[in-house]
């Protein structure tokens, strides 16, 4: 199902009939909430012009077809659904996308399935790719995955990973947030922004970086999720919580904390990793890396073609996790710009970015303010960030689903009206 509201208090209008659909159907997954322009008819009222938050859901239904679409007019209803007129501005909307691999047109329940249009929405096919990357829409003559059509769409809609370090000695960032009350201020100035994932780091991976043991990382992590339970009560929608570790006794127990995404700089190396990925709903981020920090003197060697050697890489990772039940739709792939790269390798990897669209898993880009732009930028950030801009704009245009960068702020100002 998709979601939307462009009319009162957006975000609570959608907690209440995710709240409500989590009460009637099993096993409810909710993807990413995205704030986009509404789609307007020629000479629609200035009154209608709100932007819309949007996301999808995903769940079980042990009903049929005729009684789940009942149920979920009557939840729509409940959530707060008037008649009124088509295009203008609506508490909620909740459209029923798919049900399973059914193609429906029936007139008597007033119903087309799958959706209409909505493989032309990047509103919709972006928050679905979240949920189900390799999932092919029925009926469709397209028969590329979701993932494949919404990278295919002119209109982008990127996902905003930001980073947030609680390190002392991070590259660009660390011992920027050394109270509880400066890192309550920073998450909540993130929600506010539009980030759609907030990655938090307690052990820096830069070179040279202290390597921590899992318990000292765990109590630089504890007080944060003290923070993001407390928003969770101001913001009833919040973003997706991603921890950057390698650590499996952290993951275990960032995962019975309520974490979102699993960000593995280590590549999942860890046995223990792959049986948390089976045992938890989270995404996890498959990093390549050839050391743990980063070692500016351990590179892919310059006679390999690191493009080819990063996309096998891939393969057989993926290849190797499938044989163990790990689904594509729970790993997010990171090429790990600056780590075991030269400054050219991570740039030749950029540029042959659309290399890797064919794996079917969401793919993330982590360039944000790397040190391969030392020798354009220097050690200047706030140069680094511009930089970081327009890489960023480029990774999108060729299908990149996730940016993972530092200032959301300026990304945000400058993709206003991109």
């Amino acid at each position: 199902m998709g979601l939307g509201s462009n009319l009162g208090d957006t975000n609570k209008n959608i907690a209440a009939a995710v709240d409500l659909l989590s009460k009637e159907f099993d096993s409810l997954t909710v993807s990413p909430v995205f704030k986009t322009p509404p789609h307007l008819p020629n000479k629609a009222p200035k009154s209608w012009n709100k932007p819309y938050l949007n996301c999808a859901v995903e769940c079980y239904s042990n009903k049929n077809l005729e009684d789940t679409w009942r149920l979920i007019q009557k939840i729509e209803l409940e959530s707060g659904r008037l008649v009124r007129e088509k295009w203008s501005p609506r508490i909620i909307d909740i459209d029923f996308l798919l049900y399973d691999r059914e193609v429906v047109n029936s007139k008597d329940l007033n119903l087309v399935l799958p959706h209409p249009l909505m493989d032309q929405r990047s509103f919709v096919l972006r928050p679905l790719s979240w949920l189900s990357p390799d999932c092919r829409i029925p009926g469709s003559t397209n028969s590329n995955s979701m993932l494949k059509v919404n990278r295919d769409l002119r209109e982008k809609l990127p996902i905003w990973m930001v980073i947030l370090n609680v390190t002392p000695d991070s590259f660009s960032d660390g011992g920027l947030y050394p109270s509880q009350e400066m890192l309550y201020l920073r998450i909540k100035e993130l929600i506010n922004q539009g980030a759609h994932i907030i990655d938090i780091g307690a052990e820096s991976t830069r070179p040279g970086a202290t390597v921590l043991s899992d318990k000292d990382e765990w109590n630089r992590l504890a007080p944060i999720f003290e923070i993001i339970n407390t928003l969770k009560e101001e913001f009833l929608l919040m973003p997706k919580i991603s921890l950057d570790t390698y650590h499996s006794a952290t993951a275990k127990r960032a995962i019975i904390a309520g974490i979102d995404i699993i960000n593995d700089v280590s590549g999942l190396t860890d046995p223990n990793m792959i049986n948390l990925i089976l045992d938890s709903s989270c995404k996890w981020i498959l990093m390549h890396s050839l050391s743990i920090p980063a070692d500016k003197n351990i590179t892919i060697n310059d006679d390999i073609n690191v493009t080819d050697y990063l996309y096998g890489w891939f393969s057989n990772r993926i290849s190797e996790l499938e044989q163990y039940g790990v689904k594509n739709s729970k790993l997010i792939l990171d090429l790990g710009i600056g780590f075991g790269k030269t400054a050219k390798q991570s740039l030749l990897l950029i540029e042959n970015i659309d290399r890797f669209m064919d794996l079917e898993c969401l793919l993330m880009v982590g360039h944000s303010r790397k040190s391969f732009m030392a020798e354009t930028c220097g050690a200047d950030m706030s140069l680094r960030d511009l930089e970081t801009v327009n890489i960023s704009k480029k990774l999108i245009d060729k299908g990149v689903d996730i940016v993972r960068i530092h200032n959301l702020e300026l990304h945000q100002n400058i993709f206003l009206n991109y």
